[in-house]
C-alpha cells in the first residue's frame, strides 16, 4: 500500500461507464472507512457473511441502478 502499511482487503469495481464506477467507488470508501466494517474484514469472514453485509450497505436498487 502506499501508506507502508499491508493490504488486508482488495475490491475490484466493474462498471459499464465511469459514472457508475466513480459512484461505487465512493459507496466503497465509505463503507470501508467504517471501525465495525474494517474489524468485520480483517476478520475474514465466510463468503456468504461477507456478502450479505455488502448486499445490507447497498440496497438493491443502488446495486442495480443504471447510469
Amino acid at each position: 500500500a502506499m501508506d507502508g502499511e499491508p493490504v488486508f482487503v482488495l475490491f475490484m469495481i466493474l462498471c459499464t461507464t465511469v459514472k457508475a464506477h466513480l459512484r461505487m467507488l465512493s459507496q466503497v470508501s465509505h463503507l470501508v472507512n467504517n471501525a465495525e466494517m474494517q474489524a468485520f474484514l480483517r476478520s475474514e469472514p465466510p463468503r456468504t457473511e461477507l456478502m450479505e453485509r455488502i448486499e445490507d450497505a447497498f440496497p438493491a436498487e443502488e446495486r442495480t441502478r443504471r447510469p
